[in-house]
C-alpha cells in the first residue's frame, strides 16, 4: 500500500473513496517510513565505516539504528490505530479495482506474447474497461467467456 502511494487509476488522489477518508494518516505513515529508510541508510553507512561501537566517539550509527526502531514502532502504532481500526471492506469497490487492474494482462502475455499483453493493457486503460473486455474486443477470448 505504501509503495503504491495514494493514487488510484480513475482518480488522481484516491482519498475518501479508497482509503475511507484516511489518506492523511496514510501519508503521515508513508512519510515516517521514508524517514526510517533514510535513517537505516545512515546506519548502514556507519556500519560499513566501523562506527557501530557504542563507546566510540563516532557512535552515530548505533544512534541511527535506535532512532529507526523508535520510528518503526511509532508508524506501526499510528497505522494500527488511525488506519486499520474501523475499516470496513467495500466489496464492490475491491471487485471493481481487481477487474480493472491491468496486471491481468500478464495472462494475455503468457498466452500470446508480451506485445499482445501490452496492447491489451493499453486498450483497457484508454477505454477504461477491464483486460477481459479488451481481450474480448480484440477477439482473443471466445464471447462465451
Amino acid at each position: 500500500m505504501f509503495a503504491a502511494g495514494l493514487h488510484g487509476r480513475d482518480n488522481p488522489v484516491a482519498g475518501d473513496t479508497v482509503y475511507g477518508g484516511r489518506a492523511g494518516e496514510l501519508k503521515c505513515c508513508q512519510d515516517r517510513l521514508q524517514q526510517v529508510i533514510a535513517t537505516e541508510q545512515m546506519a548502514m553507512f556507519a556500519a560499513n565505516e566501523g562506527q557501530l561501537d557504542h563507546g566510540s566517539i563516532n557512535s552515530g550509527g548505533i544512534i541511527c539504528v535506535l532512532d529507526a526502531l523508535t520510528m518503526v514502532e511509532d508508524v506501526v502504532d499510528i497505522f494500527a490505530t488511525k488506519c486499520i481500526e474501523g475499516i470496513e471492506v467495500n466489496i464492490e469497490r475491491c471487485k471493481t479495482n481487481a477487474e480493472l487492474s491491468t496486471s491481468l494482462s500478464t495472462m494475455v502475455s503468457s498466452l500470446y506474447g508480451y506485445p499482445t499483453g501490452v496492447k491489451i493493457a493499453k486498450l483497457a486503460i484508454a477505454e477504461n474497461i477491464s483486460c477481459k473486455e479488451a481481450a474480448l474486443k480484440e477477439h482473443l477470448l471466445p464471447p462465451e467467456v
